[in-house]
């Protein structure tokens, strides 16, 4: 009704007898109201978003966890609540390569692949400062400790498909602790070699 009367007075319609103050007064107040309404309109359609198929939105109030949102169109108050969009269908990799003792005391440089996807949303937003960081350290810890107790032979052969079976689950053990979010789908051990400076003497031991 407020907001009647004041678009009244500023088309004419108001009462009389008012004064030409009024009349202004009624004018700046509609004004106010008109540039509110807009700022309103804009704030309220800045909150809409799309959450495809693939994805999931974690979403935080104030900086506490509220929900986790699935696909379809949401709204959530601008400046009110952060939205963090992640993908938990993407299959990533992790490509690592490092040169590690065996358990014969034996140097051999073993590359591997990390296949993940991320299973927990809010772990893998909120529980640790850098997930794919510790992701990174986790697999070299683990593929350390397992090829520590391996020997050689089994590296560079045969028990490499164990190795790597291995590895993913000390590793999954590792993110799971971390609270990081992540699965690990599959570890890829490609070959292991010897180190480049020494290939030639274990080219010649295994002749």
């Amino acid at each position: 009704k407020k907001l009647q009367d004041k678009l009244n007075g500023m088309f004419g319609g108001g009462g009389s007898g008012s004064g030409g103050g009024s009349g202004s007064a009624d004018i700046s107040g509609s004004f106010i109201v008109l540039v509110l309404g807009i700022i309103a309109i804009i704030w309220g359609a800045m909150g809409i978003y799309q959450v495809d198929e693939k994805d999931r939105a974690v979403v935080l109030r104030f900086g506490k966890y509220m929900d986790t949102l699935g696909p379809g169109l949401h709204w959530n108050p601008p400046l009110v609540d952060n939205k963090f969009i992640v993908n938990i269908t993407e299959e990533r990799q992790y490509p690592s390569r490092g040169l590690m003792l065996t358990k014969d005391e034996n140097i051999v440089e073993l590359p591997l692949t990390v296949q993940y996807n991320i299973a927990d949303p809010k772990a893998f937003v909120l529980n640790v400062k850098n997930p794919e960081l510790s992701l990174q350290q986790a697999s070299d810890s683990a593929l350390r400790h397992v090829v520590g107790s391996s020997r050689l032979d089994d590296v560079v052969s045969v028990g490499r498909e164990q190795i790597g079976v291995d590895v993913q689950v000390r590793l999954q053990e590792y993110l799971d602790s971390y609270g990081t979010g992540i699965q690990v789908v599959k570890i890829n051990i490609q070959e292991a070699k010897p180190p480049t400076e020494v290939k030639e003497a274990y080219d010649d031991v295994i002749k």
